[in-house]
């Protein structure tokens, strides 16, 4: 078995967060909180102990690319956009409040919190598909960072999708530092060791 640690955090706070409003893959920008929230998470980074950040990896979402540019201001690491650490696609429910979208849909499978979520009749994504997305993105880091052994990798991924990656049985993980990253809040972080089998 292969191991290598990599630093998993979420996107800061945007806008849509602050209000309660699913954004799923639209594009959304940070607020000034969440600015705030990334320089300060790049400075945490750059201080872990026994740690050199490597590459970030962010989605094509500029919530995720501005929260990695960001730190990678504060650890002098390349951002490198991965599309396969995007949100999970919530299709018509996107831009809806939380509160709206649960009225509009109130059937269990559109349920961000639901490890069984089927977007797909309403123009997103299931489960699933997002499964295999994030375990394949975290793949391609695995075998970059092997290669590169003396860097820590950097993840800036989206919430209900590392949660959903995190509660993944097939995901193998230990943590060394920080909150579970299956539920990371906005600018914070965790140091895990990823394991391949």
């Amino acid at each position: 078995m292969r191991k290598t640690r990599m630093i998993i955090t979420r996107h800061c706070e945007t806008d849509n967060n602050a209000k309660r409003i699913y954004s799923g893959i639209q594009d959304v920008d940070l607020n000034a909180k969440g600015e705030m929230q990334a320089s300060a998470l790049g400075r945490a980074i750059a201080g872990i102990d026994n740690c050199r950040a490597g590459t970030v990896w962010t989605s094509i979402l500029i919530r995720s690319l501005r929260t990695g540019n960001l730190i990678s201001f504060q650890t002098g690491s390349r951002v490198i956009q991965e599309a396969k650490f995007g949100e999970v696609d919530i299709g018509k429910m996107a831009g809806l409040t939380k509160g709206t979208a649960h009225e509009r849909f109130p059937e269990e499978c559109y349920r961000t919190s639901s490890d069984g979520f089927d977007f797909t009749q309403i123009g997103g994504e299931n489960a699933d598909q997002v499964r295999k997305r994030y375990q394949d993105g975290f793949h391609r880091v695995h075998r970059d960072a092997l290669a590169s052994q003396e860097t820590v990798p950097v993840i800036v991924g989206h919430g209900t999708a590392l949660r959903l990656h995190f509660a993944n049985p097939l995901t193998r993980f230990k943590l060394l530092l920080g909150e579970q990253p299956g539920q990371l809040t906005q600018g914070s972080f965790c140091l895990i060791e990823y394991h391949d089998d």
